[in-house]
């Protein structure tokens, strides 16, 4: 609405350090998140970025110089080649937070550049999430939690990273038209909203995970580090 040359420039220098730092085995560099430079792989470190450049692609496709948009293209095209044979989607491996950003990053590379070769393929990963992942009833049968990982059904997703899950299905349903995904986004949403809690000062905030202990699932409130 009010565009700025400056954030213009620093924008398109973003995205060029983004899109050009490749480490030697094809995963990003500078992914370190929260521990810096000592580390180097990971899926979901990898998957932002693409996230991160997808999104901005898609906001910015009406002024982004060509090229730009270009490099962008072929940086998250080389980063899903790498990582899907690094970090292939197996039943086995599947981490619920980590695979919905590679979903959401696939979706965002179609819709951008309007790439369609991955469709089917796409719907057939956010099926099995769907099928294998969500855990209705918690707290109430109209909200869904997604496990952590399949090598554990006894914890759900901490609530801060459902972000990761949402966005991804709603995309999904706009590209797709299918209802079912809207649908789980709703439950995943009443999940987060339905578990949050009013501490001592009387302020809303985010539970922490829901754990199954001796065989019953409890809400666990407290330590979190975010309001």
């Amino acid at each position: 609405q009010s565009p700025d040359e400056r954030l213009k420039d620093m924008l398109l220098r973003m995205i060029r350090f983004q899109a050009e730092r490749f480490q030697k085995d094809g995963q990003y560099e500078h992914i370190g998140f929260q521990i810096g430079e000592t580390l180097t792989s990971g899926l979901i470190h990898n998957m932002m970025p693409n996230v991160a450049l997808g999104l901005t692609a898609w906001y910015g496709r009406s002024w982004l110089p060509a090229e730009d948009m270009e490099r962008i293209r072929q940086s998250i095209a080389r980063s899903m080649e790498v990582c899907d044979a690094m970090y292939p989607f197996e039943k086995h491996r599947i981490i619920s937070n980590q695979d919905y950003a590679r979903l959401w990053g696939k979706l965002l590379y179609q819709k951008v550049f309007e790439d369609e070769s991955r469709s089917e393929e796409l719907k057939r990963q956010l099926d099995f999430m769907l099928e294998h992942l969500h855990r209705s009833g918690l707290p109430d049968d109209d909200s869904e939690g997604t496990y952590r990982y399949l090598g554990d059904l006894g914890s759900l997703e901490p609530a801060e990273y459902y972000g990761l899950i949402i966005l991804p299905l709603v995309l999904a349903y706009e590209m797709f038209g299918d209802e079912k995904y809207l649908e789980h986004a709703g439950k995943v949403c009443r999940h987060v909203a339905r578990s949050s809690w009013t501490d001592r000062s009387g302020a809303r905030r985010l539970h922490r995970a829901w754990l199954k202990i001796g065989g019953r699932w409890h809400k666990i409130n407290e330590p979190m580090l975010i309001a």
